[in-house]
């Protein structure tokens, strides 16, 4: 992270670094009497055999580095900021970014929490990534074989408080949720309509991934969950979650970098395509449905 003098020296040729570290000399040079004359010299200079230009001793005796930064190295540190395109930072990989970047350094990296962000709050110009186009592999409930034509009618959405289904809008904001082991996730709640259907629940099969890209950095499954018949809608339209849990949960994994909750920071305000797939066991019948989403954090980053 850039210090003041080091933000001032991006900004302005490095003079305010270049003051400091000449000021520091200076005034070693002062208590350790370095500035006597040297035989045949014409100037006071100090005598570079007392003291180095790498190393100077403060009042207390303790020896101090104080050598002088190059104009790259410092330029480096000024512009070496997180998500930098530009080449300047050393590639890393999600993990490892997210425990070293700081928050805030940039449009991408403020958190909207711990609430949904209304129409005016201000969330940075993050720009959506272009339209999702992506080789995905069949679920892995067909175990390798190669899946039928799809018949569910699935949507993606949670469960209310009120026991509603709410479905995901195109673009629309939905949370990251802590969890008791130290990681995070997002809910996916389902309704499907299952034509034909007469029971008061259907035994189903779950897959869920989260997408930032073509990079898979969430997942869930569930290779039992019961589909509920949905209020008023006779017998042919279910619903997988409920109020308490609005739907399965998709853990934050990132390709197995183990992401903990302390870097959910990083994957607030970003864009991904959550998509699913879900499987009547009793008739083998499936569908998949995706929807692009926006996270904001339950966690209160403030």
């Amino acid at each position: 992270m850039m210090v003041p003098e080091q933000r001032e020296a991006a900004e302005g040729g490095f003079v305010g670094w270049r003051s400091v570290n000449a000021a520091v000399v200076v005034c070693a040079a002062l208590l350790l009497g370095c500035g006597q004359r040297v035989a045949g010299s014409t100037d006071a200079t100090a005598d570079t055999a007392a003291v180095s230009a790498a190393e100077v001793v403060d009042a207390a005796g303790v020896a101090q580095d104080v050598s002088p930064l190059s104009d790259a190295s410092i330029l480096k540190d000024a512009i070496c900021l997180p998500g930098d395109a530009s080449g300047a930072c050393p590639p890393a990989n999600d993990a490892t970014a997210a425990d070293s970047a700081t928050t805030g350094s940039s449009d991408a990296y403020i958190c909207p929490s711990p609430s949904e962000p209304g129409p005016d709050t201000y969330v940075g110009d993050v720009p959506q990534p272009p339209t999702w186009s992506c080789a995905v592999e069949p679920p892995d409930f067909f175990k390798g074989k190669p899946p039928p034509a799809t018949t569910l009618a699935i949507e993606i959405g949670a469960v209310a408080q009120d026991g509603s289904f709410k479905p995901h809008v195109e673009g629309g904001w939905i949370p990251m949720v802590h969890g008791p082991q130290g990681g995070f996730h997002i809910f996916a709640g389902m309704r499907v309509k299952v034509p034909g259907a007469t029971l008061p629940k259907l035994k189903l099969q779950v897959e869920a991934r989260l997408w930032d890209g073509c990079k898979i950095v969430g997942y869930g499954v569930a290779p039992v969950v019961y589909g509920n018949v949905q209020d008023g809608s006779g017998t042919q339209t279910y619903v997988v979650g409920e109020a308490a849990v609005p739907g399965p949960l998709v853990i934050f994994d990132d390709g197995g970098t183990g992401v903990k909750s302390s870097q959910a920071w990083y994957y607030c305000n970003r864009w991904y395509d959550l998509r699913v797939a879900m499987r009547d066991v009793l008739t083998g019948a499936w569908g998949h449905a995706m929807v692009r989403v926006r996270t904001y954090d339950k966690a209160n980053h403030k």
